[in-house]
């Protein structure tokens, strides 16, 4: 069970790492071996075997996220009522959630029709529902502005 509600809410890192973060800091602070390059070594994803992910460019990371179709542990969230597991969620489950945890979001507007993505009005994270299974498929924070 990993928690994401500090890095999902407060900007704060995920295992260790943020946005910013060189690759140099990535492979001293997590398991290098453990790590999968998908991409170049310049730009691309490094995933850990969890589904955890770092995007980056140019040796700096520039997006963070979670990968729900490669997930091998639940990811929670801290409320009042105890934790919320997120993985397995349908889109409504998480919908309701966030409206139920006043945590203010809006539809992105995009081509591509078999992804719903919803952004956290407060900072830039960005929830990927594939629409045709109806569950969160990624959480994803990056630098791009959407």
């Amino acid at each position: 069970m990993y928690d994401i509600t500090d890095w999902f809410l407060n900007d704060d890192s995920l295992y260790g790492i943020n946005i910013v973060d060189s690759i140099a800091e990535l492979k001293n602070k997590l398991n290098f071996d453990g790590l999968t390059l998908i991409g170049h070594e310049h730009y691309g994803y490094y995933y850990m075997p969890d589904g955890y992910r770092w995007g980056f460019c140019n040796e700096i990371i520039d997006e963070i996220g979670i990968d729900f179709d490669k997930l091998s542990v639940n990811v929670v969230f801290k409320n009042e009522g105890g934790h919320y597991v997120l993985d397995g969620k349908k889109i409504h489950e998480i919908l309701d959630f966030l409206n139920d945890n006043f945590i203010k979001w809006t539809a992105i507007k995009s081509v591509d029709t078999q992804y719903l993505m919803v952004k956290i009005v407060s900072n830039n994270i960005v929830l990927i529902f594939n629409v045709y299974e109806g569950t969160l498929s990624k959480i994803v924070k990056s630098n791009m502005q959407l």
